[in-house]
């Protein structure tokens, strides 16, 4: 029971120097297909894109900026910068659904700082490289998707520092979320709720839960412009 109640108290900690992005879920089916997304929320404004070169193969590129002060001087604040590139496998689930598995690498930079309840500051910065794996399943029809996944990253700062000491530290966490997508065939809304848990009591702090919203645009590469040229001696 105690290790489940160490990382509860670590998650609500306040100076979020790691601040999970939203998890790309394209739900791409077949070669062509490119999925491209603008989001805000508790995480800060993101962009994301995906893309099929070849049947299974998916490639992707993310992208998070985060800064809720003008200045340092104030007591409450969380600037972050993130991006990532990532790649993987999808397989069509007959006509409704697609699973996936990508992985990926980025790097990132945070500071924080926050009052203690019961008083006092709390201040970290530092910079990280992050690794992910991330397999998911999603719902897909002509006007609403829906999917889960299953993100795990491993979050290692090669640069760090907190209110006492310099270290460097290192935590893997498990981060799954829930994607709701609704609209036309092609622009929809875009909103996903994430949970981040800890494997283990850690020195840096991060949300317990994101969510965001924003727009996304589905484009496919393999439909053609015009209309077929009909037979030879039709009229």
């Amino acid at each position: 029971m105690k290790y489940l109640i160490i990382p509860i108290l670590f998650c609500c900690s306040c100076a979020s120097v790691y601040v999970p992005n939203t998890r790309n879920m394209p739900a791409i089916t077949k070669a062509g297909e490119m999925t491209l997304s603008g989001k805000g929320g508790t995480t800060g404004w993101e962009g994301q894109v995906a893309f099929s070169p070849v049947n299974k193969l998916g490639i992707m590129a993310n992208g998070l900026y985060k800064n809720s002060s003008t200045s340092e001087e104030d007591d409450n604040y969380v600037k972050h910068k993130f991006w990532e590139v990532g790649a993987g496998y999808y397989e069509p689930l007959s006509d409704w659904g697609v699973f996936e598995l990508y992985g990926g690498y980025g790097e990132g930079k945070g500071t924080a700082q926050d009052e203690y309840l019961l008083g006092g500051t709390a201040f970290a910065t530092g910079k990280y490289y992050r690794y992910f794996v991330q397999p998911g399943m999603a719902l897909k029809k002509e006007h609403f998707e829906t999917g889960f996944c299953f993100r795990v990253s491993r979050v290692e700062f090669y640069e760090f520092e907190n209110n006492t000491q310099n270290l460097n530290v290192s935590n893997t966490l498990v981060e799954p979320a829930v994607t709701f997508r609704a609209g036309g065939e092609n622009i929809k809304m875009d909103t996903q709720l994430g949970f981040n848990i800890p494997m283990h009591a850690t020195e840096f702090d991060f949300p317990g839960l994101t969510l965001s919203f924003g727009v996304s645009l589905r484009l496919d590469f393999t439909k053609k412009d015009g209309n077929t040229s009909p037979s030879q001696g039709n009229p």
